[in-house]
């Protein structure tokens, strides 16, 4: 009825994860409960329906996987043709974390892209990538320095366990 899964696809290739995502579907359809243990968050969106949040060894939290993973926030690569300093995109609104790489910009972006298009309009875009945050960074955004972060939903508090 349980399965216990400590980082369960560490080193298979791409099709065996592909198998064994399928393989969890099945035990989920058949009611049964599967503890996963894992860092790769495409494989917490493939099998899992609910997150549990540890923290110093206690559950903390449990959220749903689509609650979790609708952070308000992405990392974005714009590559110019002009040279631009950090300095010209921080005060744009939803930008922070600005920094410069080969050739343009990263940056994180909360919210909408229309005000770093707008600040972008001037310039000659190459190339824009968009990332979304790993699940790490997803969990510390909600628990930065053991406080939840201000202006991010909170996750609601486990109140009971079931057995």
């Amino acid at each position: 009825e349980l399965l216990i899964l400590d980082e369960p696809t560490g080193g298979l290739d791409p099709l065996m994860q592909q198998i064994f995502n399928e393989m969890m579907l099945e035990v989920q359809q058949q009611g049964r409960t599967v503890f996963l243990s894992s860092h790769i968050l495409s494989e917490v969106q493939a099998i899992c329906d609910r997150v549990g949040i540890l923290r110093n060894g206690e559950l903390k939290a449990v959220e749903t996987v689509t609650n979790l993973t609708h952070a308000n926030f992405r990392w974005v690569t714009v590559r110019l043709h002009e040279k631009v300093t950090p300095a010209q995109f921080a005060s744009v609104a939803g930008v922070s974390e600005v920094s410069a790489v080969e050739g343009g910009l990263k940056l994180r972006l909360s919210g909408d892209f229309d005000p770093l298009l707008r600040a972008l309009n001037p310039y000659y875009v190459e190339n824009m990538e968009v990332a979304e945050p790993s699940l790490e960074e997803i969990f510390l955004t909600y628990y930065g320095n053991g406080r939840l972060v201000q202006n991010q939903p909170a996750f609601e508090p486990v109140k009971e366990v079931v057995r």
